[in-house]
């Protein structure tokens, strides 16, 4: 209930901006790119392209030219070297990870600002789409994330995925209506990672689950199958159920952090674990279907090839319906979808500046 009022009272002005944006967008295109000139013209590379001259669309698609990330890299290299201004005029506190068809991974700069947009916009679709499914919030809800830091770049600058940046940026008041923590994301190992993250999952209800790509939560649902018998002994000894996994962790003592966190979620539950078994008793395996009956929403990516895996999905998760989460790269959200079951959605037109 706290979760919903919060969602209700803080996302409705948002909203709002964004449906206004969309009444007349144009006038927002304007107004987004000309608050991007004004913030960074005197970056460096504002300076290079002549960001103080600028006065619209026009000039900045003549002035800008299009390029691949390669024109960029230099500008990133650059910071990383520990200057300042020189794409961003806010500073540089640590670089999101995007794939590539080069050996070298793409890095793409992240400022604080921009960390609180990507929250903002991912509240936003919980905000629409739980006017769709009030229920969604009535049990828990399981995210699937990487880890928001994965190394440091030669100059010391932390690096790691878009998706657990913007796990960590999540108000609390969602946090902790998530039935798994963070930190089950920095288990290196992936089967181990799923097998922790069913295990503390399948010991609660959940109404929502999503995760950007489907065959994560195909995978976690087999997991969740497969090591039925393993997972119910865990829950009800209150367990892990596996042998102490690796972690990224930098150090022991971080690493015993990790271990401290996810070991609060390890109560035994034998009434749980015993209505589990019933369910294997019943249909012959453990199903996500099954064992949450109050699940109310599946959020993944439903276009492309994702579209493809993403029809899979009720074969484990039952009736449940599905919404995708939207246009979403380390580049930042590009889209909110406004419906179930498609891939289509509105662009994000007050808060990214769009050339075509």
């Amino acid at each position: 209930m706290i979760l919903k009022l919060n969602l209700k009272l803080r996302e409705r002005p948002h909203d709002n901006r964004f449906e206004d944006a969309a009444a007349d967008p144009a006038t927002a295109q304007r107004e987004v790119l000309r608050d991007l000139i004004a913030r960074n013209a005197r970056t460096a590379f504002g300076r290079e392209h002549g960001f103080a001259s600028m006065r619209g669309p026009e000039d900045f698609r003549r002035m800008v030219p299009l390029r691949d990330y390669e024109a960029f890299r230099p500008y990133v290299r650059r910071i990383d070297a520990g200057e300042t201004a020189v794409l961003t005029a806010d500073p540089v506190n640590m670089l999101t990870t995007t794939s590539g068809t080069t050996g070298e991974p793409k890095l793409i700069p992240v400022t604080t600002p921009w960390r609180e947009k990507m929250a903002g916009l991912m509240r936003l679709w919980y905000y629409r789409a739980m006017r769709q499914h009030p229920a969604m919030f009535d049990r828990k809800v399981l995210s699937i994330v990487s880890p928001a830091i994965e190394g440091h770049t030669p100059g010391g600058i932390p690096y790691g995925a878009m998706s657990g940046i913007v796990f960590k940026r999540t108000p609390w008041v969602v946090r902790n209506h998530y039935a798994v923590p963070y930190e089950v994301c920095l288990i290196q190992d992936y089967q181990a990672r799923y097998f922790v993250t069913m295990r503390l999952a399948l010991a609660q209800s959940v109404s929502c689950l999503g995760t950007p790509n489907p065959t994560s939560l195909l995978r976690l649902a087999e997991t969740g199958e497969k090591e039925a018998e393993a997972i119910i002994r865990a829950i009800r000894d209150g367990t892990l159920g596996i042998p102490e996994p690796p972690m990224h962790a930098s150090s022991g003592r971080l690493r015993e952090q990790i271990l401290g966190v996810i070991g609060k979620r390890l109560e035994a539950d034998p009434g749980r674990a015993r209505e589990l078994e019933r369910l294997v008793e019943h249909h012959g395996r453990l199903l996500p279907r099954d064992a949450w009956p109050e699940l109310r929403l599946v959020a993944c990516w439903l276009g492309g090839s994702a579209g493809i895996h993403a029809k899979r999905l009720a074969w484990f998760y039952g009736d449940a319906p599905l919404r995708d989460l939207g246009l979403i790269a380390s580049e930042g959200r590009m889209t909110i979808p406004l419906a179930d079951g498609t891939a289509a959605g509105a662009l994000a037109i007050h808060a990214n500046f769009y050339e075509f």
